[in-house]
């Protein structure tokens, strides 16, 4: 039809291999691909060696005139490419004004298409500026565009950055149902550096083989490198190693939930809520690659956005709206008669309703703080699921059926034994108040806070050794015993502040202080001994 093409298909449906087929029918032509990721573009070189079609990732990295030369004498058939490069970089905007090669190009694929509009923003700005691409490229090369989630104000957004009119536009477009992904939406009941309720999902205290291969989804690397190495400390050397050379979970990031292929996932969490439906359903889409595996995908999200804390926050901001209402009523009973303020009268008949559910006072300060945040729509049908349970609020059932990712099994509560995370839950831990952290005002290191500094590095590099992490360059030493840990251990020593391993693990929150302790307070003490006890005088 020679039109821009548009693909929306699920995760797992094959939408790579689109890429591939018009080469079958355009001889000696050149598909131009771009990507979001370096690492994506080095996964399609690799699949494509062994079909016989030359490919070529070109990266900051690898970029030069020799390639850009064997690129222009159609050495390649597939040239994939980051937009920052295509757009802005000399020798790609030269290498539009060879005919030899513009006259090859058919077609410009892109991968990934929602980063346009998602990143286009912030952390990959050079995708707004490919409108430049229709004033450099010959008219004739088409489009392609494809995701997994692109909704209509994506496409909207595309077809203004690429300047295609949607008349000259075709669309492919497949069902997100992922039917062999069985999806639940559980509530964060802890507090969110506790990470209990991530070990209550992964069943790390309640069953010894642990969870299947699964994947966790993080909006932060730092909140990825925390759970990392707190899910190694629970989990021990035994079972971290029980599979040998293979990789049993990843903590990770948006990136690894594009393009990523590992087909026997069975579990996929996303650990805290985010923004975007689109992002959430590029991450529980990496579960059950395979069409015979199955996978459970678990969207552990913050208490203060379901909707029976936001009712109660709305219900205690309309207590304390009335407490102040009637306070305020009282105070102005309380003054003279001539300097009382005159108000008028509500209309007539007008009543407040106001929920005589006890609430405290507490709950009213917080809702005074939150409340103004919080917006509960109460009117409209709640369609049900076979159990009779609310599944959303403010929908048809149609609607909801229209944006809800189905699954072949209808709820966790309906088919209880489909699902990994199964009732009862394990008891969380008790609630204790933190202990507060010492703040320490600046001082001069002296030998003994450096030597104690050495020395503890010393013992950091030979328990590297001893877990056998020495070729871990990057994170050997960090997973043991991170630099800021070690700071704040040679502070607290420096005022006397490690009498036990409990203070260490308080004052420093190093997950390995029950572990290794002993060991570090043997360092500390050697160089810091505890000051002798003063000894008071009895009286005469």
């Amino acid at each position: 039809r020679d039109k821009h093409v548009f693909t929306i298909a699920p995760t797992g449906s094959g939408k790579t291999f689109t890429f591939w087929l018009p080469l079958l029918f355009n001889n000696n032509g050149v598909l131009i691909l771009i990507t979001a990721l370096n690492q994506l573009g080095d996964k399609n070189v690799q699949e494509l060696e062994p079909l016989g079609i030359t490919a070529i990732n070109i990266t900051s990295d690898n970029i030069c005139e020799k390639i850009i030369n064997d690129v222009a004498n159609l050495v390649y058939q597939v040239v994939i490419v980051n937009p920052e490069l295509l757009v802005n970089h000399k020798l790609f905007i030269n290498l539009w004004k060879n005919k030899k090669f513009s006259s090859r190009v058919f077609n410009i694929t892109f991968d990934e298409a929602h980063c346009i509009c998602q990143w286009g923003e912030s952390f990959c700005p050079d995708y707004k500026n490919l409108n430049l691409l229709k004033w450099r490229m010959p008219s004739n090369i088409r489009f392609h565009v494809a995701s997994a989630t692109m909704p209509k104000s994506y496409i909207k957004s595309i077809q203004s950055i690429l300047q295609v009119e949607p008349a000259n536009c075709t669309f492919i477009h497949l069902s997100n149902n992922r039917p062999n992904i069985h999806l639940m939406v559980e509530q964060i009941r802890n507090t969110a550096k506790s990470v209990y309720d991530l070990e209550r999902v992964l069943l790390l205290d309640g069953d010894e083989r642990g969870p299947p291969k699964f994947m966790i989804f993080c909006n932060k690397r730092s909140e990825c490198e925390y759970i990392a190495r707190h899910l190694r400390f629970k989990l021990g050397s035994d079972r971290c190693n029980k599979v040998a050379g293979d990789i049993w979970g990843i903590v990770c990031t948006d990136a690894a939930g594009m393009g990523l292929d590992i087909s026997d996932v069975e579990l996929v969490v996303q650990w805290k809520y985010t923004v975007s439906i689109c992002t959430l359903v590029q991450r529980l889409g990496r579960g059950a690659r395979h069409p015979s595996v199955e996978a459970t995908g678990i969207y552990l999200v913050e208490s203060q956005y379901f909707d029976e804390t936001q009712e109660r926050l709305r219900r205690a901001a309309e207590k304390h709206a009335q407490k102040r209402k009637g306070a305020d009523q009282s105070a102005a009973a309380s003054k003279p008669a001539s300097k009382r303020r005159r108000t008028g009268a509500g209309p007539a008949g007008a009543d407040i309703n106001v929920d005589t559910e006890t609430i405290s006072d507490q709950e009213g300060d917080e809702a005074m703080v939150l409340g103004g945040e919080v917006v509960m729509d109460v009117d409209g049908v709640v369609p049900s699921c076979e159990s009779g349970i609310p599944l959303s609020g403010g929908l048809s059932d149609d609607e909801y059926e229209k944006a809800m990712m189905s699954s072949r099994l209808c709820c966790d509560t309906c088919n209880t034994g489909s699902f990994i995370l199964t009732q009862p839950h394990y008891p969380p831990p008790k609630s204790t108040r933190a202990p507060r952290k010492l703040t320490f005002p600046p001082y001069t290191m002296t030998h003994k806070e450096n030597d104690l500094c050495e020395a503890l590095k010393k013992w950091r590099d030979d328990q590297v050794k001893i877990e056998g992490l020495e070729t871990n360059i990057y994170f050997g030493k960090q997973l043991i015993l991170p630099d800021d840990i070690l700071k704040r251990i040679v502070d607290l020593a420096h005022h006397f502040k490690l009498p036990n391993t409990q203070a260490l693990h308080a004052q420093t929150g190093w997950c390995y202080a029950s572990k290794y302790g002993s060991h570090i307070l043997q360092y500390v003490h050697l160089h810091f001994p505890a000051p002798p006890t003063p000894v008071t005088q009895q009286p005469n």
